[in-house]
């Protein structure tokens, strides 16, 4: 993985894109994509993540343009809550 490689997390919600940050270097792309409360251990979290490792193991094989899910939530289980998903792909 080239340190100036470059890439691009998209968040969505409910199946719409929220935010894309651009340009993110590798080296920041797991800080930067998976949230705080993804990593916390608390009952009725429904995060799933990948592991630090496993996603740098992935970015050096990704080809450009490329996406993977870095991080989503299980399905509700009340209509009331969103869905989140974060993915990055490479540029």
């Amino acid at each position: 993985m080239s340190p100036d490689q470059r890439y691009t997390l998209t968040f969505m919600v409910n199946d719409e894109v929220t935010c894309v940050l651009e340009n993110i270097p590798a080296h920041e792309v797991y800080t930067s994509g998976v949230p705080t409360e993804a990593l916390l251990d608390i009952e009725g979290n429904r995060w799933h993540t990948l592991t630090r490792d496993y996603l740098r193991s992935k970015m050096i094989q990704m080809y450009p343009g490329e996406t993977i899910a870095l991080a989503y939530q299980g399905e509700a289980l009340s209509a009331e809550y969103d869905t989140e998903v974060i993915y990055v792909s490479k540029n």
